[in-house]
């Protein structure tokens, strides 16, 4: 939305409903859908840069230190650098997941559907 008309500025497709709250690292806008892509689209004007399959339906993505966490339905959490489709950290929960993963001093915290609070360490633990 334009700041000073409040008009649309770009529109594009994802394939399918979105499924979690974008998420925005520098110039680049991350976006999931209910399939389990995620897509790394250009904050200027929508241009897909590049898009990704995932565990599962995204239900959340942050991005931080240059990396983007995406968060699965079924229980996965994915990471990749902001310009790759590389995985570069991955870890199964054995637990739904439907909140956003939140991130401090690298760590990784997650809400699973089991009623537990999950914190993560990507940086030391292996990927599964």
């Amino acid at each position: 939305m334009s700041e000073s008309t409040g008009s649309l500025v770009w529109s594009t497709s994802i394939g399918g409903s979105p499924s979690a709250t974008a998420s925005v690292y520098q110039e680049d806008l991350f976006v999931g859908n209910s399939a389990g892509t995620l897509f790394n689209l250009s904050t200027a004007n929508g241009t897909t840069n590049w898009t990704v399959q995932t565990h599962g339906a995204i239900t959340g993505i942050s991005t931080t230190s240059g990396l983007i966490y995406a968060e699965s339905a079924n229980g996965w959490i994915t990471g990749f650098r902001p310009g790759s489709t590389e995985t570069v950290w991955l870890a199964q929960t054995g637990a739904g997941l439907s909140t956003t993963p939140s991130i401090s001093d690298n760590a990784v915290i997650v809400g699973a559907g089991d009623g537990s609070l999950r914190v993560y360490t990507p940086y030391t633990e292996p990927m599964n």
